[in-house]
């Protein structure tokens, strides 16, 4: 082990990734991975600044198909199974529950 990686389990909470393209989700997952990381979160929260939690006003999320486009890419980054991929979306506090439900079946 080197000084790049841990020995205990590790969730990283990438949300800004969700800011950027396809390309860098999956250069993130792989990096992460490598460093020792067991999971990854992906938020589907768009560009506001500040940034806001599900219950503040003025929060929005990117559109369902390109947050499905990088959940697939970390996936396919992923070098093993036991890496994990966790997806969750802010939907509900700006769409509502049905959109929230479509989102998490894309």
């Amino acid at each position: 082990m080197d000084d790049r990686t841990v020995s205990t389990a590790l969730r990283t909470n990438s949300d800004s990734v969700t800011y950027t393209v396809v390309p860098n989700v999956w250069h993130t997952v792989r990096s992460f991975e490598r460093a020792g990381a067991n999971a990854i979160q992906l938020e589907d929260e768009d560009k506001v600044f500040p940034k806001r939690c599900g219950h503040f006003e003025g929060k929005a999320v990117i559109p369902g198909k390109e947050m499905a486009e990088k959940v697939r890419a970390a996936i396919e980054a992923r070098e093993s199974d036991d890496f994990l991929v966790i997806a969750r979306t802010g939907a509900y506090a700006t769409h509502g529950l049905d959109e929230a439900m479509r989102r998490a079946e894309l």
